[in-house]
């Protein structure tokens, strides 16, 4: 399969495990993946490393998330890029290591972001993350 066709379709590669609450096997797809596809470019290792963190984190397998963490961010991020991503992915990381003060911090900094199609890019979710503390990924997210 293609990148797009694995990561991208939402009926399709590891989502379509997913919807069928497979979690674990679902994040396990996409590490088979990431050994086997010798094709991709960077920023798409990175994105399926935190599919692979949100996986795991569905599927409460928490220590396995953050171990896919560091593999997400991005490299010297430019300070204009319109998604704070690396934020976003510091972010994540203090809502699943149980640190409200980072989590809120980080959402500062996303609030700070550049507004894309009428809305700043995670700052949704990061909200939800916030509102719901303490509670597993799954349902916070």
């Amino acid at each position: 399969m293609t990148f797009d066709e694995f990561d991208q379709m939402m009926d399709g590669g590891w989502r379509a495990i997913a919807k069928q609450g497979d979690f674990a096997g679902a994040a396990q797809a996409i590490i088979e993946y990431l050994e086997t596809e010798q094709a991709l470019e960077d920023w798409q290792e990175r994105v399926l490393h935190f599919h692979a963190v949100q996986m795991y984190a569905f599927a409460g397998a928490v220590e396995e998330a953050l171990g896919h963490l560091p593999f997400s961010l991005v490299p010297e991020e430019p300070a204009d890029t319109p998604i704070r991503w690396n934020t976003y992915v510091e972010a994540t990381e203090a809502f699943l290591r149980g640190d409200r003060e980072g989590l809120v911090a980080a959402r500062e900094i996303i609030a700070q972001g550049p507004m894309t199609d009428v809305r700043i890019p995670n700052l949704g979710v990061v909200d939800r993350l916030i509102a719901n503390f303490g509670k597993p990924y799954s349902q916070a997210y």
